[in-house]
């Protein structure tokens, strides 16, 4: 019922916005931009009507209801507690890990800062990101910014600083490696600033396009974590990116499951993932969910393969161009001798990298293996010579190449026709 409730209230407060400002709803091109501004419209609506009555419909003991939060943003963990922003009012609003609220604990915000969207703690500061947008003109007043409090709650104004122009949306906010880095629904990115103010355009990166309505970030696990709610699909969900900004399909996982309907903060803490929900006006916990490792994951080793199969590509272009030429010229093309297999080199990895460097040397004699993977008992044997060198002789198919008696090793699909390079580093 709760669950319910709360989806009518949202659905009616948003209809009623669409209705009072009729065209300037979203249209045919998916305006981002009107549609985050009858969000907020939405939201301040339905502020005056949810009642905090039952408890969150989740699958997790932990989760719990807010006690006095009208409208909870961002979060963040610090002392022992949890702080809460409250996206209508300038106050941040502390919690127990149990849900008790500590009024004791709790602080309010310059006034300025009265459109809170985030929350997070580094550098010795609270760090606040506030969209500054009004509602009554449906415009942006002024550069969004981030504003800086002591952790006694005092402001900081030498500390605090305005965004980016590109940033002027601020959703979420989280502090990492000595970096802030705030996420902006308008562009679906995350934008890294210096604790100075200054941005940091090279650490910053773009979402994966199934994360367009970023909510809030955190960093924990060594993952960036990003809530996200899509009121063009109404998809919620959480995207889980490596530190370079890499995404983790693996890792990430849909809210919906656990009635999680409303994302719009997250921290994290003891291990888990403390995500706040506007609409139930609780905080719902999840168990970080650990991804598969891929050996051959990283961007460089990416790189290099893909370099491989373009050169095997070319090879074969080549081949049927000169197909074609001998065919319209009558000329029979003389056949080709053709070489199908793999070589590659086994290194001294020095630097652990899977990229053999200038400077690491090929190691000898160690025994190479090929293993067929449609028929796991076809196995071929190499051993590498002064250079660390070796290869194979194979017909096209998918292998496993192993340095037998390490965890040195790869899966390689041949081509017809190619000689494929796998470099191996023990």
């Amino acid at each position: 019922m709760f669950r319910q409730s709360k989806t009518n209230i949202a659905l009616c407060g948003f209809l009623m916005v669409i209705v009072g400002f009729g065209f300037q709803a979203v249209g045919a091109d998916d305006d981002k931009e009107a549609m985050i501004q009858l969000e907020r419209i939405a939201m301040q609506s339905a502020q005056q009507t949810t009642q905090q009555s039952a408890q969150p419909q989740s699958n997790h003991d932990t989760s719990f209801l807010l006690e006095v939060l009208n409208a909870p943003g961002g979060i963040t963990y610090y002392d022992d507690k949890l702080l809460v922003v409250d996206e209508f009012s300038p106050r941040v609003f502390a919690y127990n890990p149990d849900g008790t609220y500590d009024a004791d604990a709790s602080f309010s915000l310059i006034s300025e800062n009265d459109n809170a969207q985030g929350i997070t703690n580094g550098d010795g500061k609270f760090w606040v990101a506030n969209w500054n947008y009004d509602v009554d003109v449906m415009r942006d007043v002024g550069d969004s910014k981030i504003l800086a409090y002591n952790l006694d709650g005092t402001y900081d104004r030498n500390a605090s600083f305005s965004l980016i122009s590109a940033n002027d949306t601020p959703s979420g906010i989280t502090y990492y490696d000595d970096k802030l880095w705030v996420t902006d629904p308008i562009v679906s990115r995350v934008f890294a600033y210096n604790p100075d103010g200054t941005y940091d355009a090279d650490a910053s990166f773009y979402l994966t396009t199934e994360n367009d309505w970023p909510n809030g970030i955190t960093y924990g696990d060594g993952k960036f974590w990003v809530v996200e709610l899509d009121l063009f699909d109404f998809s919620v969900g959480m995207y889980a990116y490596n530190p370079d900004g890499t995404y983790d399909r693996n890792a990430s996982f849909d809210l919906t499951l656990f009635g999680n309907d409303y994302p719009t903060g997250i921290t994290y803490y003891d291990g888990k993932l403390w995500v706040t929900d506007f609409f139930a006006g609780a905080v719902y916990i999840y168990s970080v969910q650990e991804s598969e490792t891929d050996p051959d994951a990283s961007l460089e080793s990416r790189i290099t393969n893909l370099e491989t199969e373009i050169a095997d590509l070319k090879t074969l272009l080549i081949e049927i161009i000169k197909r074609l030429e001998a065919l319209e010229t009558g000329t029979p093309a003389p056949e080709p001798v053709i070489t199908t297999g793999i070589s590659g080199t086994v290194y001294t990895d020095s630097n652990n990298n899977d990229i053999l460097d200038a400077g690491e040397s090929g190691v000898s004699n160690r025994s190479v293996i090929a293993v067929k993977l449609s028929d796991q008992t076809d196995i071929s044997r190499d051993t590498t010579d002064a250079n660390g060198d070796y290869s194979f002789d194979l017909e096209a198919g998918g292998y496993l190449v192993q340095v037998e008696g390490t965890d040195a090793f790869a899966y390689v699909t041949i081509l017809d026709g190619s000689i494929l390079t796998q470099n191996l580093g023990i």
